[in-house]
């Protein structure tokens, strides 16, 4: 038996996150330019304090130890880097893919696959949120009067 059952076609999917999964769903959804795989999200627990009270030392200790990153950030190397690391990934999975397709064996190791590449939207917008901290942003969007207002 698979352990998760294939998703029939129609059928809307949500992602569910408790705690950080939660915080990581919403700064997920925030990113206007990175379109989600699913209808929508279920949060629980989700810490909706300002990031200096959800975070203890962020300002005093997180913020100053990520100021630098700015600056390697901003050389053209580093986006090289970026970009030549999501195409070297793309082309990994689908060669793996191509490889797993071959063989009935391997179909559980393609539902991974696809999971592997579902964790990529997560992990595709690190450098980005590691960015505007370094860059002096404090807060994101959506901030909590809006999400209470949800």
């Amino acid at each position: 038996a698979k352990a998760f059952p294939e998703v029939k076609a129609g059928v809307p999917q949500f992602a569910v996150g408790h705690s950080l999964g939660a915080l990581m769903h919403t700064l997920a959804a925030s990113r206007p330019t990175t379109p989600l795989p699913y209808s929508g999200a279920v949060l629980i627990s989700f810490n909706n304090k300002q990031l200096k009270d959800a975070i203890p030392a962020f300002e005093d200790v997180l913020a100053p130890a990520l100021a630098p990153y700015g600056d390697f950030a901003s050389l053209p190397s580093y986006r090289d880097f970026l970009s030549s690391a999501r195409s070297l990934r793309a082309t990994s999975l689908s060669l793996a893919r191509e490889a797993a397709a071959r063989s009935p064996a391997a179909a559980p190791f393609a539902s991974f696959l696809d999971d592997l590449a579902d964790l990529t939207t997560v992990v595709d917008q690190i450098p980005p949120l590691l960015e505007g901290i370094a860059d002096g942003v404090r807060e994101f969007t959506p901030p909590p009067s809006e999400l209470q207002a949800a």
